[in-house]
This record gives C-alpha cells, sequence and structure tokens, in this order.
C-alpha cells in the first residue's frame, strides 16, 4: 500500500518493509518481506503498533543478524518473523520521532520531541543514546545543534566509519539540507549544503558500493 515515514531493512538475505502511514496520516503496523525487491509477501502475525514511527537496526554478520525495532520498548528479531521484547532496558517515551544508525557495530539512536513554554514558544529537545547489543544502553549527550540543523527528523547513517545526519529541521522548523558527520558526536564536520539536493526531512538513505543514496522526504511538498 501507498505510505510515508516507513522503515527499510535487510535481515539474513531478506529485504524488510514495516509501518509508516497512509496519505490520510492512518498509522500502518504491518510487516512485508521480499528476497528479490520485486515479489513482497506480507509477513503474518505482525501487529506491533509501534512500527508505525519507529527504526529499525540490524547488527551482526549475515546469516547470523538480529534486528532491533527501536519504539518506546524494544524489539528483537532473527528472521523477520518472530519479534520478542527485550526485558530491562530504558523506555525511551516520551519522544515524537526516533532515527537511528549503526556504526562500527553500535546503535546510535536519536529521538526528539518538543518541549512547549506556554507564552514562551516551544523548543526542540533531543537526547543521543548507543548501544553494542540492544540491552545495554549508554546516555551519549543532549541535543545537537549544528549550524541551522537541531537534529531533529534529520537522517543518520553509518559510512565510511563515520556518523552522518543528513536533513532534517532547524529550530524554527524550517527545512535544511546540511550534512555534517562526526565519529564521537563531539567533533563534528560539516561538509556542504545539498546544493541541488533540497532541503527535507523524514527521507530514506542508504550506501551502496562506496556511495550514499537518498529519496523521498517532506519539505514544502512531498518528494
Amino acid at each position: 500500500s501507498t505510505r510515508t515515514h516507513f522503515d527499510v531493512f535487510a535481515l539474513n538475505g531478506s529485504i524488510y518493509i514495516t509501518g509508516g502511514f497512509t496519505t490520510h496520516g492512518e498509522k500502518l503496523s504491518d510487516l512485508w518481506r521480499s528476497s528479490d525487491g520485486s515479489t513482497w509477501s506480507s509477513v503474518p502475525d505482525f501487529a506491533l503498533a509501534e512500527a508505525s514511527n519507529s527504526p529499525v537496526v540490524v547488527l551482526g554478520d549475515l546469516g547470523s543478524q538480529t534486528a532491533y525495532l527501536l519504539a518506546d520498548k524494544i524489539y528483537s528479531s532473527s528472521d523477520g518473523v518472530t519479534w520478542s521484547e527485550i526485558d530491562d532496558v530504558p523506555l525511551f517515551t516520551g519522544f515524537d520521532n526516533r532515527e537511528a544508525a549503526v556504526i562500527n557495530g553500535e546503535i546510535w539512536l536519536f529521538t526528539y520531541t518538543f518541549e512547549y513554554f506556554g507564552s514562551r514558544g516551544r523548543k526542540n529537545i533531543s537526547r543521543v543514546y548507543k548501544s553494542s547489543d540492544g540491552l545495554n544502553w549508554t546516555f551519549v549527550r543532549g541535543g545537537i545543534y549544528l549550524g541551522n540543523l537541531i537534529a531533529r527528523e534529520a537522517k543518520p547513517i553509518g559510512f565510511n566509519d563515520r556518523l552522518f545526519i543528513v536533513g532534517g529541521r532547524a529550530e524554527i522548523l524550517e527545512y535544511t539540507n546540511e550534512v555534517w558527520s562526526t565519529t564521537d558526536t563531539e567533533l563534528w564536520i560539516e561538509h556542504t549544503t545539498g546544493g541541488l539536493y533540497g532541503p527535507r526531512h523524514s527521507h530514506a538513505m542508504t550506501s551502496h558500493n562506496g556511495r550514499l543514496y537518498s529519496t523521498g522526504g517532506v519539505a514544502s511538498d512531498n518528494i
């Protein structure tokens, strides 16, 4: 079905699409699987409501990989069919948006929300956590402010042993096409603004054959 804000991941030789929203804004919590990218089948008995707007990341080598769905609760699966809630993990509740990436065998989770101050307006609140196993999490730092980018609804991705943040929204909710990278979230390098790559958030990114690719997203109009 037509959808936005969904997540795509590869697990042990299969491609999966999960969650997102319909064109009318209704939440989707289904999961689809394909071995070739052309023929897709619905994964039965998958009904995690958290899948509608939560990232999925994968750890491990091909053939022994584990996927993690990062929501208010965290779920894991080695086959994409059976998902188990991980006990005794911190609950990342109270956040409107989450994005995640894997770099050097660690999951980096970015969480964002708004905090309202009445007549004083509102402020973006973000937190960054990391984990090597999906069970034990370390708080890395509070909000990330990079140029005009507050890393809200930006897209993180691991590439060439660095963590990249691409696009997103600024403090006043304007869209941006800034590109930044880091190895530790402390020292950041600004690479470029996107040129013909227009400002956007909630886009998709992947790496292939030594290059980064981005498509879709939301700006003044859906892209």
